[in-house]
């Protein structure tokens, strides 16, 4: 590994390659095969109350030539869940609690493929993955991880003709129903958690120049080049670019890092938003003019999305195609065992859950939820039919401008 940096068929020894990078190339060398890449944070919280989000997203072509970003809303996923379970998944208990929700944006590059496979994929991939989860904690984040790279393999699965070269960036909020929130990302578009009007970030940029970015990058057999992965992909990990994953150098990855956010009394909004935003703003100025537009509009969640997209792109002369999602974060004024879905949320983003419940017949047929070692083979072939069929995910491209 420490070789591959000096290497001379790739221009030897690079400025980007500093001690930073041979640090994390002999933590990489030490820690063997095995070694995971995903990382996790925390923020910690006060464990107390309990919390409904809400959520408003725009998106926006500005300067580019076709709208490649897509987002996924998803309010309803505990109702998700229960329907699948009901079709015959192998889980004995739902992991998460009524009121949970998955958010996302996903930034494509090289081609709309990508974003747009994976805004349908990914929450039917997690579906799936969440009904295999025991319970624990953990849980969540291996839900996550195995539905980035499961996702990740569908796509590349797909005929050349029809993935092309290209790839998406994605970063995804998945809230437990009561108050915590597991954020994974695959790329460099964010998200920020407003609290107390400060601006907390809950991902980081994965950029090839990133030391232990770097370490694995020369690992996979590939090289740093003008800040690009082999001097073409602006970074380092992403779902999709399937020219950066071949069998003998796969310098490309979709494996997510994660941020754990415990909710409090103080927390405002999350705000999920592509590159194109933050290459114009910074965390806090982005979080500052999301709250001058909440204060102004009666917190109409889509407009203050709008208004910020609007401004990165017609003010800011963002040159990218701009998407945000504002996450509205409320403390819960009922029972979150009884309370139901607002169906204000039904009005935003490109994939939304409106399940058809399965047949009876097939209900009628489920076998019993597998426990043990069983559990660990998957769904039947009822559930499994009900997750691919694509008619009970309402899955469209964004219509702004």
């Amino acid at each position: 590994m420490l070789t591959n940096l000096l290497e001379e068929d790739h221009g030897g020894w690079s400025s980007y390659y500093d001690l930073a990078c041979v640090a994390y190339a002999l933590r990489r060398l030490f820690a063997g095969t095995g070694f995971k890449y995903s990382v996790l944070s925390k923020v910690p919280g006060d464990g107390a109350g309990n919390f409904l989000l809400h959520a408003g997203v725009y998106h926006l072509k500005g300067r580019r030539p076709s709208q490649e970003d897509r987002d996924i809303t998803l309010p309803d996923l505990f109702q998700v869940l229960e329907q699948a379970k009901k079709a015959g998944a192998g889980a004995d208990s739902i992991l998460l609690a009524p009121g949970a929700a998955l958010y996302a944006v996903l930034d494509g590059h090289g081609g709309e493929e990508a974003s747009e496979f994976c805004s349908s994929d990914l929450p039917k991939t997690l579906v799936t993955e969440l009904l295999k989860r025991n319970g624990k904690v953990s849980g969540v984040r291996q839900a996550l991880w195995n539905a980035f790279t499961a996702t990740d393999q569908n796509f590349l699965a797909q005929p050349p003709v029809k993935r092309g070269c290209s790839g998406s960036t994605v970063v995804a909020a998945l809230f437990d129903g009561v108050r915590t929130v597991t954020i994974a990302n695959v790329g460099d578009s964010r998200c920020v958690l407003c609290r107390k009007g400060k601006a907390i970030g809950l991902s980081t940029d994965h950029k090839p120049v990133r030391p232990d970015e770097t370490a694995r990058i020369v690992d996979a057999g590939g090289f740093v080049f003008m800040k690009r992965v082999m001097g073409q992909l602006a970074v380092s990990r992403a779902v999709g670019d399937a020219n950066f994953k071949k069998d003998s150098c796969k310098v490309v990855v979709a494996e997510p890092d994660f941020y754990e956010v415990e909710l409090t009394k103080d927390d405002q909004f999350i705000l999920l938003a592509c590159d194109g935003l933050f290459d114009v703003m910074d965390n806090q100025t982005a979080v500052d003019f999301v709250q001058k537009c909440l204060n102004g509009n009666k917190f109409d969640l889509e407009g203050a999305a709008r208004q910020l997209v609007e401004h990165a792109v017609h003010k800011l002369n963002s040159n990218d195609n701009v998407t945000a999602s504002i996450v509205l974060v409320a403390k819960a004024k009922t029972n979150p065992v009884s309370r139901v879905r607002n169906r204000s949320l039904e009005k935003s983003g490109t994939v939304r859950a409106d399940f058809t419940p399965p047949p009876a017949a097939a209900a009628a047929t489920a076998t019993p939820a597998a426990t043990g070692a069983a559990a660990t083979k998957g769904l039947d072939a009822d559930l499994m039919s009900f997750l691919m069929d694509d008619s009970n995910f309402n899955s469209k491209k964004g219509n702004n401008p």
